[in-house]
């Protein structure tokens, strides 16, 4: 994440995981109210390599066609998708209007217009695919990825789907920790047990599992086999694992704050280095109360 003047801009990898990880995080911004772009470094290097190779007026160059938004989770969505088929450009409009519903009316009207322009079809019609606010309230802990996706589970992921075979009343507490859950299938495992444990209060990891396929089963057995929690201490356990999720956060927060003082040049005001640092060393404090915490 490489803060600015004008709002945050992301920075990842430009892999499948990287472009992951860009959605996740513009996320959780958006959801913090901040104003978010995202930027892909070209030739497949991260920003310190580019910025080593290249210097920092051709990166500079590179942040300004970062793309936005609204831009960059409907270009995203694009992906496993053939436009050019009817049946793949209703699948897309549908995946898209959910992302239409995360903005204001007037993103919605703006990219609502992009979208039936550029597949040929009524901006109505897109329109009537974003859901309400009634539906919107009853969608799962976290989006799920495409069914063909196989990414592994996580050590961290293993103990939270262990925690919730045991007490489901913690995913409530993981929807609250938005990005905690890393990998596609251990989102469709927790999607299917919010499912259930709101229909019923409980969960049926047995009836879940049946429902994966049989490569995902495997793993999933794998995950609850191998990890041993003694019942009176799953708070504990629980705790430690989001006080360490949060530190990769801040340490990553922490790296991209001094990329972005390692790229300040005369023209960047003195008060807006001081905002700099001071968020540096706001970061640095949480990742030191974090591991008084973990102690």
């Amino acid at each position: 994440v490489i803060l600015c003047i004008i709002g945050i801009i992301i920075s990842y990898d430009a892999d499948a995981a990287g472009r992951k990880a860009a959605n996740r995080g513009m996320d959780i911004l958006r959801a913090e109210k901040c104003r978010v772009r995202v930027l892909h470094v070209t030739d497949g290097k991260d920003p310190d390599e580019y910025v080593k190779k290249y210097g920092k007026d051709a990166f500079l160059a590179l942040i300004d066609g970062a793309l936005p938004f609204g831009d960059y989770k409907l270009e995203s969505a694009k992906q496993g998708f053939d436009l050019t088929r009817d049946d793949d450009k209703i699948r897309y409009i549908r995946k898209a209007a959910d992302i239409l519903a995360l903005m204001d009316p007037v993103e919605q009207e703006l990219y609502t217009a992009k979208i039936a322009s550029d597949l040929g079809v009524s901006a109505d019609s897109v329109m009537r695919e974003i859901p309400g606010p009634a539906e919107q309230t009853r969608r799962p802990v976290a989006s799920v990825e495409e069914e063909g996706e196989t990414e592994e589970v996580t050590a961290r992921e293993k103990y939270l789907i262990k925690i919730v075979s045991m007490d489901p009343s913690y995913l409530d507490k993981i929807k609250e920790n938005k990005g905690i859950l890393r990998s596609a299938l251990s989102r469709k495992v927790m999607n299917k047990a919010y499912s259930q444990y709101q229909k019923s209060g409980s969960t049926d990891m047995d009836q879940i599992i049946d429902g994966l396929s049989q490569g995902d089963q495997t793993k999933v057995i794998q995950a609850l086999s191998s990890v041993v929690i003694d019942k009176d201490q799953i708070d504990n356990v629980y705790q430690d694992l989001v006080i360490d999720w949060r530190k990769e956060e801040l340490y990553g927060k922490e790296k991209s704050i001094l990329l972005s003082l390692s790229l300040a040049d005369d023209s960047l005001a003195g008060e807006q280095v001081k905002k700099f640092q001071e968020e540096l060393i706001r970061v640095q404090k949480e990742i030191k109360d974090l591991n008084q915490r973990r102690r």
